[in-house]
């Protein structure tokens, strides 16, 4: 297997057809660091000819000829096959090498433990073999975050399947706070306009 260079067109079909992707990881929001002086790095990780896992890596120039690297929102690859992600591990830190990396980070888009819509903790599994694997190859976990910081994406989001429903469904669905939340926000937003 092999972690290479690939068009923006290549990655963005690899990224339409990923099931659990995120807007994070997109060819926009690539865009939108690239606008604010980041370069754009999109790679694929190729077994045979097939592509088993794609990433938009964004870098900038630190000092000399090193270079910070983020990996938006992680990587789309199956973050269960943990042989798949150890081989993508090895080519990753490969790539970095050769483009003078001095620290990367990345956030991945993958669930660490389940919780509820309160936030509780579902006992019974936890993801500690993936940040094992990660700390194998150089990544330091610096554990769970709390509040808000924006040096960083955020640690919750919500995921609601919009498929066939309309605004008013959706907002049916949610809590009751956070309905509230939505009105309040969007009657500030149109005072506003």
């Amino acid at each position: 297997m092999i972690l290479k260079n690939i068009s923006e067109e290549e990655f963005s079909n690899f990224y339409e057809n990923f099931e659990q992707k995120c807007f994070w990881q997109s060819v926009s929001m690539a865009h939108f660091e690239s606008s604010h002086g980041w370069s754009i790095h999109y790679l694929g990780f190729y077994d045979e000819d097939v592509i088993r896992a794609a990433t938009v890596l964004i870098s900038k120039k630190a000092m000399g000829k090193y270079a910070l690297f983020e990996a938006l929102r992680g990587f789309l690859i199956d973050y269960d096959d943990l042989d798949l992600m150890d081989a993508f591990l090895n080519e990753l830190k490969i790539y970095l090498h050769a483009h003078n990396c001095l620290y990367m980070k990345i956030d991945p888009y993958c669930e660490y433990q389940p919780h509820d819509k309160d936030g509780n903790a579902i006992e019974g599994y936890r993801r500690d073999d993936l940040i094992d694997l990660f700390e194998k190859h150089g990544f330091i976990h610096q554990g769970f975050r709390n509040g808000s910081d924006n040096n960083y994406e955020p640690r919750w989001m919500s995921i609601l399947p919009l498929e066939g429903k309309d605004e008013e469904d959706i907002l049916k669905k949610c809590d009751s706070k956070t309905r509230q939340n939505i009105v309040n926000t969007q009657k500030r937003v149109f005072k506003l306009s």
